[in-house]
């Protein structure tokens, strides 16, 4: 089984659906960085059928996460961006969380 596909912590991905924009004016092609997954009933009156639901941030137009604002979103709505895309997000997210070198242990 081909798994490089599963949306995992940590992967920036593309909406592409239009039912974020209705709900939250966050539209389609915007990139969003997972942080966490968090299992979800499908209905009030069926608790225990669940479904995993992805919990991301905006990427903003200068591919900087936003971590002001937490959104949960249906992994249908998802999609991974290509690998070399993922490169270059996953380096801009560390350089902006990198601490200055005199404070480096």
């Amino acid at each position: 089984m081909d798994t490089s596909k599963y949306i995992r912590n940590g992967d920036f991905c593309q909406i592409v659906s239009d039912k974020f924009e209705a709900e939250h004016g966050v539209k389609r092609n915007t990139i969003v960085y997972v942080v966490g997954t968090k299992a979800l009933p499908m209905s009030e009156e069926d608790p225990y059928t669940q479904r995993i639901k992805m919990i991301v941030h905006i990427v903003d137009h200068n591919l900087h996460v936003v971590f002001d604002k937490m959104y949960i979103m249906d992994p249908d709505s998802l999609h991974k961006v290509d690998d070399s895309k993922q490169r270059t997000l996953t380096k801009i997210l560390e350089m902006d969380f990198d601490l200055p070198e005199a404070v480096k242990v």
